[in-house]
C-alpha cells in the first residue's frame, strides 16, 4: 500500500473511500493539500488528467479528520 507522509496526521482520504479499488492513502493538514495529492495520483495511476466536479465533491465529502 502506497502512503503519502503526514504532517501531524490531521486529515485523510483513500481511493476506497470513494469506491475505487485502490489502497492509496492521502494525508494532510488541509482539504486542499489532500486534493492536490489525490489529483496527482488520479492522473498518474487512474488515467484521469483532471478530477471531474462530481468526483471532487465525493472526495471532499469523504475526507476524514484523524
Amino acid at each position: 500500500m502506497q502512503t503519502f507522509p503526514t504532517s501531524n496526521g490531521m486529515k485523510k482520504l483513500t481511493c476506497r473511500d470513494i469506491g475505487v479499488d485502490c489502497d492509496i492513502v492521502f494525508t494532510g493538514e488541509t482539504d486542499e493539500e489532500i486534493m492536490q495529492k489525490a489529483a496527482e495520483h488520479a492522473s498518474n495511476a487512474h488515467n484521469l488528467p483532471s478530477i471531474p466536479p462530481h468526483i471532487e465533491e465525493k472526495c471532499r465529502k469523504a475526507i476524514k479528520v484523524i
